[in-house]
């Protein structure tokens, strides 16, 4: 199994209400002096909450997408600067765009400026980080971890739950 992680710079301008408001869940808070991996629903990062994280089931040697909301509950804004994965060779950043009646899904390039009191959503069809040449199977109920990398507030590490939506 290969061992190193992959990151991505990217760049979006993406906003948008999904899923859970940050007052109908626990929220835990993380100390950015320490890397560990977390399991709740959301979870915080100094100002940034990380909510509904999940992927999609993959084969070896397959891709799967990872899907998740980001919310700026600061005053600053941050930036996501990278994503990176020991399960699979690369993981990038992916925009699913239409161009006339084509659907077509591009890598992004740059940081996500994540605002004061927005959201930035990961969702199918839409934005998505897209983990290339797995390692191993991802079935469904299983988990993983992936290290989202801030500009600011530096790294957190995160469960990711595998579902099949």
């Amino acid at each position: 199994m290969r061992k190193h992680a992959v990151f991505v710079h990217m760049m979006v301008l993406a906003t948008g209400i999904f899923g859970c408001a940050l007052d109908d869940v626990n929220v835990h808070e993380h100390d950015s002096s320490q890397t560990k991996t977390n399991t709740s629903e959301i979870v915080r990062h100094a100002s940034i909450a990380i909510a509904d994280i999940w992927a999609r089931p993959g084969v070896e040697d397959g891709n799967t997408a990872i899907y998740m909301e980001l919310t700026n509950v600061g005053d600053e804004s941050e930036y996501l600067i990278g994503v990176g994965s020991e399960i699979c060779a690369a993981v990038e950043i992916h925009q699913v765009r239409m161009q006339g009646d084509i659907m077509t899904m591009l890598p992004v390039s740059g940081d996500i400026e994540l605002v004061p009191g927005e959201m930035v959503s990961f969702v199918p069809g839409d934005l998505h980080v897209m983990m290339i040449d797995l390692d191993a199977d991802l079935a469904p109920k299983s988990h993983f971890v992936v290290e989202l990398m801030f500009k600011i507030s530096g790294p957190i590490v995160v469960d990711v739950m595998v579902s099949e939506s």
